[in-house]
């Protein structure tokens, strides 16, 4: 009797809880004065999941509070406690106390945001300024026109940039922050650029870290060193196997690194990636092994083929991050963006968009030709791809 009583107390509060969990996620929770709901959702979701497993052994009367955990939610072997394990609050105050995070604040200043932007769908007056205030290379024009600009019924999408720079001058989110208004994460390894970006981006969520180490690693309290120079390799210091003065020169700063996908889920609770941008002159491949795809959606993203670290005709990072992301499936273009791989996932909604243009589909034919034939690394950036 004791234990269908227990049983069914935790049912009821299983039940209390999902029901608490799917209406806060309804909500899209953003700055200072929505965090205590955010962090009750994420808690909330966590205790939920936690009832209904400890709720599988009512049936056979046995003990519903097995000390018997999920290997995600562990102790690490090293016995260190690990990201997963702890609650949203208590990753959020590691997030400021490690990665210098900062939420995002409220917009109100809406006729800012036309003045600098302009009347949509164009967007005139921002695509109109220069590389210190929006993409170098015009890849926010590009992606927006691809994919969003005819999107007849677009919903709110969600940002990420990795290698954000100061958040104005060559950033490829910005635009999708102000003018379009989404829920952007911009991360950035060099501390004073960091400082820069604090201020000039207060809408995103921003972090100051490196996203290329394990849980185990970061619990460790691991730092990688950056080259101390602005706009270099904004992942590892030497990483992309060249010598640079800068580490010659031990114009070097540590820097604190981490894992991706925690920050991820944490930042968008469903996990959903509308667009990623990824720029980290030549250690792109320590960033997208940092990504679960079967736990990050994410649609469309662009990652730089060509810098410093990466010269047209030979590559080493280059061709590795390529193959990840033709392993995770993903549809590349070479072509579309200037200096950079463009991949689209093959069930995203944008793939359909961008295959009603004969040229597009053509390319996206040859790439899947190629794929099926094995010949899906080209030595060169661009020269023989689709």
């Amino acid at each position: 009797m004791t234990s269908n009583t227990s049983c069914n107390k935790q049912k009821k509060v299983f039940l209390v809880a999902l029901v608490v969990s799917c209406l806060l996620y309804a909500i899209q929770f953003q700055g200072e004065q929505y965090q205590f709901l955010r962090s009750l959702y994420k808690d909330m979701k966590s205790a939920s999941t936690d009832v209904l497993l400890g709720s599988k052994n009512c049936s056979t009367g046995e003990n519903s509070t097995s000390s018997s955990l999920p290997a995600s939610t562990s102790s690490s072997s090293s016995g260190s406690i690990m990201m997963t394990s702890m609650t949203y609050q208590e990753r959020l105050e590691r997030y400021k106390q490690r990665y210098n995070y900062h939420l995002p604040t409220t917009y109100f200043n809406h006729a800012l945001r036309e003045e600098i932007c302009g009347p949509a769908p164009n967007y005139t007056k921002f695509f109109q300024l220069g590389l210190k205030q929006r993409s170098g290379d015009g890849e926010d024009k590009v992606i927006y026109e691809l994919f969003f600009k005819n999107t007849t019924s677009i919903e709110r999408g969600t940002a990420v940039e990795m290698g954000a720079y100061n958040g104005i001058q060559q950033s490829n989110s910005r635009f999708f922050d102000v003018c379009l208004g989404w829920d952007n994460l911009l991360i950035e390894g060099m501390p004073k650029t960091y400082e820069q970006l604090l201020v000039n981006r207060p809408q995103a969520h921003r972090m100051n870290y490196a996203p290329s180490c394990t849980e185990e690693e970061e619990m460790a309290n691991k730092t990688i060193k950056f080259d101390n120079y602005p706009m270099t390799n904004a992942g590892v210091s030497g990483a992309a196997n060249v010598t640079t003065t800068y580490s010659a020169k031990n114009w070097t700063v540590d820097v604190p690194c981490g894992p991706l996908t925690p920050v991820l889920l944490d930042m968008f609770p469903n996990g959903h990636v509308t667009f990623f941008s990824l720029d980290a002159e030549g250690s792109e491949p320590y960033v997208v092994k940092n990504i679960d795809f079967k736990r990050i959606f994410i649609e469309v993203m662009i990652i730089e083929h060509a810098n410093n670290f990466c010269n047209r005709f030979a590559c080493e990072s280059r061709d590795r991050f390529r193959k990840m992301m033709d392993d995770e499936g993903y549809i590349r273009f070479t072509k579309l963006v200037r200096k950079s791989d463009l991949y689209i996932h093959p069930k995203s909604k944008y793939l359909g968009v961008l295959l009603e243009n004969p040229t597009y589909k053509a390319m996206y034919d040859c790439f899947m030709t190629n794929k099926n034939g094995k010949n899906i690394i080209p030595r060169a950036a661009t020269r023989g791809a689709c």
